[in-house]
């Protein structure tokens, strides 16, 4: 079966990938609950007291209460699965049908930092949270409810989404600097999120990123005012421990195996790229080594393989720059010429717009009239060309990347500082319909933007979090 990967910049510092069926595949073989599910001339085959069962042709169906029946054994939404190797684009083979499953492949930044859809699902990482879910979303068109509202400590400034409870659904970890605590909110996999564990973060903490870093449990790394980075270990319900210093940045922080050793390595971004390589005892990193980038000033960064050899590249912004820094699949990175930007980077992330398999950039700026978000198509060799200026509302900060509609290539998230989520769809050739704005009440100063299935539905939903309301919103695809 024809299968699609979206990865989508989980804030502050991961990805989630979302597997799901090919939005007008054939039923046959397909996960079903009843004979509804499936098409016409096929039934739903369950085993004895399944909830359950697989699509099969009425002539050809097995009897249910076979001990045979096709299908019995087969696992639906594996919990805490790899993420795709390096070179992948990140799909998966032949899942169950509507099958979502979230994984880490990379970066996804500071304040946001993304690996986009198509070709930059590069490098493994893990958060788990693999669920199944019923349906598939209608392709071409977007659209959400009125945002859900959660109440968080004061003064928060990160967020992040994981399977931190190892359930299989996605939860919240939220870090504030009212508290000096990173605080979790598990998921029921329905859309709602229930305080579980609040952990001492380190003086000051603002982003955060998740990722099962060398084994199952999905851990956290902090970055704080004072530039530490600290790396929590996760304890499989929802909570953190043994924190500890493991480097230092400026912004931009993302889990990534960069090497292909199944550990997750840590990039950031101080202007230049800095890495650090995973160990797997202890779970924590090596000397941070730094690679020049041509960027002035710290930013945001991305993660995909932008010249096709199958090793994780990175864009890297600040200031008015970014530039496009290639991998060898070792560890080192050379950067590219930068492109200079009419305006100040808020955030970048990567994706695949025009569905030619190529890696392709988008970047916000802000300031100076210039708020935007700016599109460089990829050429698979490591180039980029002249960017499409999409017009967005005032003040873009964070921006993520997913097949929001379904349609096959990746669309455009953009949180702005007053509130809105916008989002704007691409066409797949090139051009995009002007955004959709779904603003969350009064609330504002935003940080953060995740996207992930919250409630199984197999449609992406969104979350950002408001540092002077004090809450995340969320709204839940429709």
């Amino acid at each position: 079966m024809d299968a699609r990967t979206i990865v989508t910049g989980a804030a502050l510092g991961f990805s989630v990938a979302v597997a799901c069926a090919d939005p007008h595949p054939s039923t046959l073989n397909q996960k079903c609950f009843a004979d509804e599910n499936c098409d016409a001339g096929q039934q739903c085959e369950k085993q004895a007291g399944a909830d359950a069962g697989f699509c099969r042709e009425e002539d050809t169906a097995f009897d249910s209460t076979s001990s045979g029946a096709a299908g019995g054994d087969t696992m639906i939404g594996t919990s805490g699965g790899v993420g795709p190797t390096p070179g992948s684009t990140g799909a998966t083979s032949e899942p169950t049908a509507a099958e979502t499953t979230t994984e880490v492949p990379g970066t996804d930044t500071t304040s946001d930092d993304d690996t986009g859809g198509g070709s930059d699902s590069v490098g493994s990482d893990s958060t788990g949270g693999e669920q199944s879910c019923d349906g598939v979303p209608s392709p071409d068109r977007v659209s959400f409810g009125e945002p859900n509202t959660l109440p968080v400590d004061a003064n928060s400034q990160g967020l992040a989404l994981g399977d931190l409870d190892g359930d299989g659904t996605l939860d919240f970890a939220v870090t504030s600097l009212g508290t000096d605590t990173v605080r979790t909110f598990l998921g029921d996999g329905l859309g709602n999120f229930a305080p579980a564990e609040t952990s001492l973060a380190g003086p000051t903490p603002s982003e955060i990123a998740l990722g099962a870093i060398a084994d199952a449990t999905v851990d956290a790394v902090i970055v704080q005012s004072d530039n530490t980075v600290r790396r929590a270990q996760g304890t499989g319900d929802g909570g953190f421990i043994n924190a500890q210093a493991v480097g230092s940045t400026d912004t931009a922080i993302a889990l990534v195996d960069i090497n292909g050793d199944d550990v997750l390595d840590l990039l950031g971004n101080d202007g230049e790229l800095t890495v650090a390589l995973g160990t797997p005892v202890g779970e924590t990193f090596g000397t941070t080594i730094g690679y020049p980038s041509g960027v002035v000033g710290s930013g945001e960064l991305t993660v995909a393989d932008f010249d096709g050899n199958g090793a994780a590249d990175v864009a890297i912004a600040g200031s008015i720059r970014f530039a496009v820094m290639l991998g060898n699949g070792a560890g080192t990175f050379v950067a590219e010429p930068p492109f200079i930007l009419p305006g100040q980077v808020a955030d970048i992330a990567s994706g695949d717009f025009d569905a030619d398999d190529q890696a392709d950039v988008v970047v916000v700026t802000q300031g100076g009239g210039t708020d935007a978000a700016r599109v460089y198509w990829g050429g698979g060799d490591g180039t980029l060309s002249a960017d499409e200026v999409l017009g967005t509302q005032t003040g873009p900060q964070y921006v993520r990347v997913a097949d929001l509609d379904a349609d096959g290539d990746d669309d455009i998230a953009v949180m702005h500082t007053g509130g809105a989520l916008g989002i704007s769809l691409s066409n797949g050739d090139g051009t995009f319909a002007p955004q959709q704005s779904f603003p969350c009440g009064d609330n504002n100063n935003m940080r953060g933007l995740v996207l992930g299935d919250l409630n199984g539905d197999c449609a992406l939903d969104a979350a950002s979090v408001s540092a002077t309301g004090d809450v995340v919103c969320v709204w839940l695809s429709n």
